[in-house]
């Protein structure tokens, strides 16, 4: 409950922050009307529409992850640690991004999350420090995913230095997170959804990359993941160009 609480004073600070340079912002400009102003008010004005879309994106994650205060006996816990979260924006969408491969997966069981919500049971800000428990199978097969997509990223970038995202190819991805051999392990008659695993799959890779892409140490369940010290900035520096790149991309 102390972190937690912690989590939104933090959260609600760095919310009014931004609403007060906006609002400090656009007095000067109204009594000024320079080119210098106007940039220093559009300026503040993107950093709070991106203070907003956060707070909606980090309202809907909560939701989501809704706390139940009993553990069914038939969740099984993940614990997973992220060192490289460095801004409200990053942390809601990597939330959002745990929770959307949780629902991918979960549906592919056939099983929905009004019945199997993931249950939270820890939330850190600062770096991402998060301690879920959720429907069995699903959060058995969501571990093994994130911890052959962490490998991969990171055996990757400690071989070439440069940041990879996983594979376009469909087929490759199943076959490197073991999404279909693990359902059909389950009991999952994976041809008559076929489709549906490929869609999934899709999608999955497209948030394993917002999720664990950019992270320098991962852990996993107590299991630590490291690109090791001296490539550890080196892969923050990337990460940080990357973004920027996908920003004026948006732009």
């Amino acid at each position: 409950m102390e972190h937690e609480q912690k989590y939104y004073a933090e959260f609600l600070v760095e919310i009014d922050e931004k609403l007060e340079a906006f609002l400090s912002n656009y007095e000067y400009h109204t009594r000024s009307y320079s080119v210098s102003s106007c940039l220093s008010l559009s300026l503040s004005a993107s950093q709070l529409n991106s203070a907003i879309m956060a707070t909606k994106q980090v309202l809907a994650g909560v939701l989501l992850l809704s706390s139940h205060e009993k553990v069914e006996a038939d969740t099984y816990k993940l614990d997973l640690y992220l060192s490289n979260v460095t801004s409200l924006h990053d942390f809601a969408n990597k939330l959002n991004a745990l929770a959307d491969i949780y629902s991918e997966l979960l549906s592919l069981y056939g099983a929905s999350e009004g019945d199997n919500p993931i249950i939270i049971e820890h939330l850190e800000s600062g770096s991402l420090w998060i301690k879920v428990a959720g429907h069995k199978l699903t959060s058995v097969l969501l571990t093994s995913v994130l911890t052959s997509s962490i490998i991969y990223y990171q055996n990757n970038f400690t071989t070439t230095g440069q940041l990879n995202q996983l594979p376009a190819a469909v087929k490759t991805v199943d076959d490197l997170l073991m999404i279909s051999k693990k359902l059909e392990a389950d009991g999952v008659d994976t041809a008559e959804i076929k489709d549906n695993i490929e869609s999934a799959t899709r999608k999955i890779s497209k948030k394993l990359d917002v999720l664990l892409g950019d992270q320098p140490v991962i852990e996993i369940n107590d299991s630590e993941h490291s690109v090791g010290e001296l490539l550890s900035e080196k892969l923050i520096e990337q990460s940080k160009t990357l973004k920027l790149e996908h920003q004026a991309d948006l732009d």
